[in-house]
């Protein structure tokens, strides 16, 4: 047994070390071209110029929030500065999703490294709210998300189980494949983290389902890896490896 899981360890780790890059210079052209986006709209907008509505600037408002997306987990601050716009935008024009993204927004931004949980998850409840009132079920589903990702990081796996299921129940309603893929690793990993080894195999083994069914590779792939994870923990260090293994292929 000591030399499987020697042999287990020493595979894993050159797997491991191959396949959990980052590419940051990716992130740092969708930045460029959203701002890019920007000027473009304001440009159109000023040509307009009466002719303009209000409601276009929603379309700033989403471009603003997916900028903020890409900044709240590395750089809060710059994030905070684009949440105040498109709240100021979407306060001015009335539009309503555009508060919920603000308070989702909000609810990142304080739930990067702990930053301040509490504020988080009052302001993930205050997005629920509006996403719930205007009917925006994708938004509700990434609140719900976001909520279970907080719980976790608390510790507070219970309460992640039940907003990850909240998550799962309404991508399956709106067919959001490659979401419930990512909603079964992250609650299955929740199951984990509570020993509860065979629900967390099952959504394991739904993830992995729902991936293959849709042609997410990287569901898949980060299938395979929880898979891998499971076994390893429970020191069936063979199935573990052939699930790492399979992970690597993909």
């Amino acid at each position: 047994m000591t030399a499987k899981r020697t042999l287990f360890l020493s595979l894993f780790t050159i797997y491991y070390s191959l396949s959990t890059g980052f590419c940051f210079s990716q992130n740092l052209k969708l930045i460029d071209s959203l701002h890019n986006e920007i000027r473009k709209f304001d440009a159109h907008k000023k040509k307009l110029g009466s002719k303009a509505t209000p409601l276009m600037d929603s379309t700033k408002v989403n471009i603003l929030y997916d900028i903020l997306k890409e900044y709240w987990g590395g750089h809060p601050d710059s994030a905070m500065i684009y949440a105040e716009q498109l709240k100021s935008i979407s306060q001015r024009i009335g539009y309503k999703k555009g508060i919920g993204k603000y308070y989702n927004g909000i609810g990142l931004i304080n739930m990067s490294g702990g930053r301040n949980n509490p504020l988080a998850e009052e302001n993930f409840q205050k997005a629920l709210k509006i996403r719930t009132e205007i009917g925006d079920k994708e938004g509700l589903a990434w609140t719900y998300n976001n909520m279970g990702m907080t719980y976790g990081g608390e510790d507070n796996h219970i309460e992640a189980v039940k907003s990850y299921s909240n998550t799962i129940k309404i991508r399956e309603e709106i067919g959001d494949k490659e979401g419930l893929c990512e909603s079964y690793l992250k609650r299955g990993r929740e199951y984990l983290n509570l020993g509860n080894y065979p629900e967390a195999l099952k959504d394991f083994l739904n993830s992995l389902k729902v991936a293959e069914e849709c042609g997410f590779k990287g569901g898949i792939e980060a299938s395979y890896s929880r898979i891998g994870d499971l076994y390893q923990k429970v020191g069936n260090y063979a199935e573990a490896l052939k699930n790492f293994i399979a992970s690597s292929k993909v």
